[in-house]
């Protein structure tokens, strides 16, 4: 079996899409951060809420996603990063 970490190392810093499954229904886009040999730490906007009043806002995260939760990642084609940029 191949390392997975050595063919995504490359990618570091650029754009990418990860999904879990076939389908890019629950796909993430975001930054690729960094590259271990548990998995891939993704740079993204998330939602985030707090505290009993509800309240909310936008902020940019860290996430760490498994190798065994990954079933797709790829580069973000240039129209792609602008639209993930801008929403």
């Amino acid at each position: 079996m191949s390392d997975p970490q050595a063919g995504f190392a490359q990618w570091e810093g650029k754009d990418v899409k990860v999904s879990p499954g076939a389908r890019d229904d629950f796909s993430d886009s975001g930054k690729l951060e960094e590259v271990t040999e548990w998995g891939l730490v993704l740079h993204l906007r998330r939602l985030i809420s707090w505290g009993e009043g509800g309240g909310q806002a936008l902020r940019m995260v860290s996430e760490f996603r498994p190798w065994n939760s990954i079933m797709t990642v790829r580069v973000l084609e240039p129209e792609e990063q602008e639209d993930s940029e801008a929403g």
